[in-house]
């Protein structure tokens, strides 16, 4: 269980906000999608914005921001997302995978959690392709910025390998059969 530490009246802190009475996965989705509405769709304004954003807060907070972020890239660490990013972009590395699903908890939790149960609903959004890097960073850079050390590191146990069953990248058919309105879409297989 999350839970978020503020110091009530604190110099440094001020007041707690409204969104104190939130949960922290409510909270979570609030930043990134606050972060995403001002950045108007532009991925690194977006970046920019939620280290501001996350300045705002305790450094308390900032750690469970990253442990809740963390916690959503182990979740969409799947064979069939990982299909999914390898048919939009041409080709995925297990790095370009990751910046992917960075990218994927920046469009906010609708389309992350439809990219969740179905991948090929990514078809339905515009996706560029070139710039999938940097949110995974902004909580260090929030933390770093504020407490002028990095982030402690996330003590949670992660997946090693992703959860579903494995497809194979030289069988166009079997990726086409998996993710037909991207592979139509994105036509890169």
């Amino acid at each position: 269980m999350y839970f978020v530490k503020r110091y009530y009246g604190s110099e440094l802190y001020g007041k707690p906000s409204e969104s104190y009475k939130q949960t922290p996965e409510k909270l979570f989705w609030d930043k990134i999608e606050k972060a995403r509405n001002i950045a108007s769709n532009n991925y690194e304004i977006q970046c920019q914005k939620l280290v501001a954003l996350l300045k705002t807060e305790s450094p308390e907070y900032i750690m469970q921001f990253n442990e809740i972020f963390n916690d959503k890239l182990d979740k969409a660490y799947t064979w069939k997302l990982w299909a999914a990013a390898y048919v939009i972009n041409g080709g995925c590395s297990d790095d370009a995978f990751i910046d992917f699903r960075s990218w994927l908890i920046g469009q906010g939790e609708m389309i992350f959690e439809g990219a969740i149960k179905s991948p090929d609903s990514l078809s339905n959004i515009d996706i560029e392709t070139d710039e999938w890097e940097g949110l995974q960073y902004c909580a260090n850079q929030a933390y770093k910025e504020l407490m002028e050390q990095d982030i402690p590191p996330d003590e949670m146990i992660r997946s090693l390998e992703p959860k579903g069953d494995k497809w194979d990248e030289g069988n166009a058919e079997q990726l086409k059969a998996m993710l037909p309105h991207l592979s139509l879409k994105y036509n890169s297989i």
